[in-house]
């Protein structure tokens, strides 16, 4: 099953079957008895110019670790997590999920990290709160339909624009 996305009220959005509403539920029932807050961190983007650097993902897991008030869900598609390992009952990971489970879990979270990757849009067509990590790609050109979304960047010099092989800037 597809996105959807209806011309007429432009903001992608998700439809979610009962069933995988239910199995998600049940499964965050199962692990969450405290009911913390959780929080879905997606691992990388399918372009190196779009992923966090590991280091950086690890201490930002560690921090959150460290507060015991959050679940923390790392999901990657590429086999980066078997680097990004914790001992904690409260760290939980999913490597290669499929992505209607993906979007059943992501549903139920209560916020969602993110660099611009399909983590980033699937979040934003479930209307889910996000945070996302941007690098050399403008914001507001991948979360403007996202009203959840903000976008954390970082003043770096112009390196190269994303859209074109090479930089185009007057600046140079």
């Amino acid at each position: 099953e597809a996105g959807i996305n209806n011309l007429e009220y432009p903001t992608p959005f998700w439809l979610i079957t009962k069933e995988e509403k239910e199995e998600a539920r049940e499964f965050l029932k199962e692990i969450n008895p405290l009911k913390k807050e959780t929080i879905a961190i997606q691992v990388r983007s399918n372009d190196i110019r779009r992923t966090w650097p590991l280091s950086r993902l690890k201490e930002y897991i560690q921090l959150l670790l460290d507060t015991q008030k959050f679940l923390v869900f790392v999901f990657d598609w590429g086999g980066d997590t078997a680097k990004v390992e914790f001992e904690s009952p409260l760290y939980f990971k999913f490597d290669n999920l499929e992505y209607e489970k993906t979007a059943a879990i992501i549903e139920l979270v209560d916020l969602v990290v993110t660099p611009d990757s399909s983590m980033l849009h699937l979040a934003g067509a479930l209307n889910k709160k996000i945070v996302s990590i941007f690098g050399p790609i403008p914001p507001q050109s991948r979360i403007n339909h996202y009203p959840n979304a903000i976008a954390i960047t970082k003043n770096l010099p112009c390196q190269y624009c994303f859209y074109t092989p090479s930089c185009v800037s007057s600046n140079d």
